[in-house]
């Protein structure tokens, strides 16, 4: 990855990324992605078991 931006303007895309992660953070980002882990888990269980 090259960047030839002035790297004090941050790109749209970290822009995004740091509410991603600022979200993750959060309580019900964490409640969130544990559902969906659990989700993702049980459904790869039921395609491998049945």
């Amino acid at each position: 990855m090259t960047e030839n931006k002035d790297s004090n303007t941050p790109s749209e895309e970290d822009r995004g990324r740091r509410e991603v992660s600022d979200f993750l953070n959060s309580t019900a980002g964490q409640w969130i992605l544990r559902i969906a882990i659990v989700l993702a888990a049980f459904f790869l269980i039921q395609a491998v078991f049945f």
